[in-house]
């Protein structure tokens, strides 16, 4: 809109409409700022969310992603009955309940989800990672799968930070990976280093820093300073971060990202939002017993020699098979209902993440085919302030009250005060600090000397600063200077008047 040639066909098409009236206007009295948002936004918003309602009325299977983060985003992820995958984002919903309990949590999930019908249930399928709280909140009410990209996310972690690993449930061992920490170590510091200093732009990429709330931060930390390594030196050039990158050896960083490579391929192969990927996350299992193992590795061995092609794996449409072969055997029909309920379910909640950046505002993010996925960090997003409160009080025609025990506790005691005050009168010369001191050799209280003068002047007991001598100017030493040289032989003067 503040292009001249779109003002100028704007006028045209008006001069046009009103070819009757000759008056003069301005094109940009009548145009609206750039940045207004169509009038025609709330209308279909509500259109589309009535839609949206009437198709979630006729689910049977579903799953919910909910995300805790920064902002709440719910997705909603479902197959039809023609085996057709379909993901809706429910919206973005501020997170106003009273605090982060798990009660508040999962009465806020329950309340979104009741605008569009869906209810959780013993049958539904919720994805979160381990966080205590999530883990807490979906325990009772549905299924939990666990988030595959955040048990990925924490095994580079933990090789990148943790010093030692858990042997079993009550023992430690050393983690082994020194070297490759030694190495992210310094890398970290340079990143950290060049986006502080304003170096940035003269890099041709930018470097990313490490998040422990992104997924695969490490591996993309690492990959960009591997990508921008030789372009380093020029910016790192006299800083003490030219001995972190005269540290690193450009074959071990080579040898870290390229190890890094296929976790970074799962984590975008399981993060896909419009095809099935549930079926490539494979969980451990455990051994069969001694009766059938032999068995077990019989048919696995006899197998295994099948020349197959990998490459056609891809190319296999598992809703398109069922959709075909759901009529074919009668028991495949009561599978093809349980299929259409595990293809809904994503193997990650990276579904909302994605639309994290958004919003500011504390949120929990819901998506939706059967699963609820769901994420709590401690990143910092607005709460509800004291006034927020207040006004739903008043809204709702609540009482209001004072909280007990409000503000922070005194530093001293009464009986603090009293021995400032008996050590005031004591040193009533003496300066706030050393008063500070003498009540610390008294008896071992520390207060700040400015807490002793709140509490002195409290006890109406003013402190007064010593006045300063008035400053020397320049003339004042001129005048100095003359009555000294006029007077340079004054002892001899005076003998002779004497």
């Amino acid at each position: 809109m503040r292009g001249v040639g779109f003002q100028n066909l704007v006028k045209i098409l008006v001069e046009v409409g009103q070819f009757a009236s000759k008056s003069k206007f301005e094109v940009t009295d009548i145009l609206s700022h750039p940045t207004t948002i169509s009038k025609n936004i709330s209308r279909l918003h509500d259109k589309y969310k009535l839609q949206l309602i009437n198709i979630c009325e006729k689910l049977t299977s579903y799953c919910i992603i909910v995300d805790q983060w920064t902002e709440t985003h719910t997705a909603l992820r479902y197959v039809t009955d023609d085996f057709q995958l379909f993901t809706f984002i429910l919206g973005c919903f501020p997170y106003n309940a009273a605090s982060h309990s798990t009660q508040h949590l999962c009465e806020f999930v329950n309340k979104v989800l009741a605008e569009y019908n869906p209810v959780l249930g013993t049958t539904k399928f919720v994805v979160t990672d381990n966080e205590a709280k999530m883990l807490a909140a979906f325990r009772e009410q549905c299924c939990r799968i666990g988030c595959a990209d955040h048990y990925l996310n924490k095994q580079s972690q933990h090789a990148f930070q943790s010093e030692k690993k858990h042997s079993n449930r009550s023992t430690f061992e050393a983690g082994g990976c020194e070297l490759a920490q030694t190495v992210f170590g310094h890398v970290k510091k340079i990143v950290s280093f060049v986006r502080h200093s304003h170096k940035q732009q003269k890099l041709p990429r930018e470097l990313q820093n490490y998040s422990e709330t992104r997924f695969a931060g490490a591996i993309i930390m690492v990959d960009i300073f591997r990508e921008m390594y030789q372009n380093l030196p020029e910016v790192l050039i006299n800083s003490n971060a030219m001995e972190n990158y005269n540290a690193i050896e450009k074959d071990l960083l080579d040898d870290i990202c390229n190890f890094l490579e296929p976790f970074q391929d799962v984590i975008n192969a399981l993060s896909k939002d419009r095809q099935l990927c549930l079926h490539q996350k494979l969980t451990n299992q455990p051994q069969s017993s001694n009766s059938y193992q032999e068995i077990e590795n019989y048919l696995n061995t006899d197998y295994s020699d099948i020349p197959h092609n990998d490459d056609d794996l891809d190319d296999i449409d598992i809703l398109s098979f069922w959709q075909e072969h759901r009529h074919t055997f009668s028991q495949l029909a009561k599978l093809a209902k349980l299929a259409k309920i595990i293809c809904a379910m994503p193997a990650s909640n990276t579904i909302v993440e994605r639309l994290f950046s958004a919003a500011k505002n504390r949120t929990v993010s819901i998506s939706s085919t059967a699963t609820v996925s769901s994420e709590e960090s401690t990143c910092t997003a607005p709460k509800l302030t004291c006034i927020d409160v207040e006004e739903e009080k008043l809204k709702k025609n609540l009482p209001l009250s004072n909280t007990p025990d409000q503000g922070r506790k005194k530093a001293s005691t009464p009986i603090d005060d009293r021995n400032s005050l008996r050590l005031c009168k004591k040193y009533r010369t003496k300066s706030s600090q050393i008063l500070s001191s003498e009540l610390m050799l008294s008896n071992g209280k520390h207060l700040s000397a400015r807490t002793v003068r709140r509490r002195l002047l409290d006890m109406s007991y003013k402190s007064y600063q010593a006045k300063k001598k008035p400053l020397r100017t320049f003339a004042h030493k001129k005048q100095r200077f003359l009555f000294a040289r006029e007077h340079q032989y004054w002892s001899q003067e005076w003998n002779n008047i004497i």
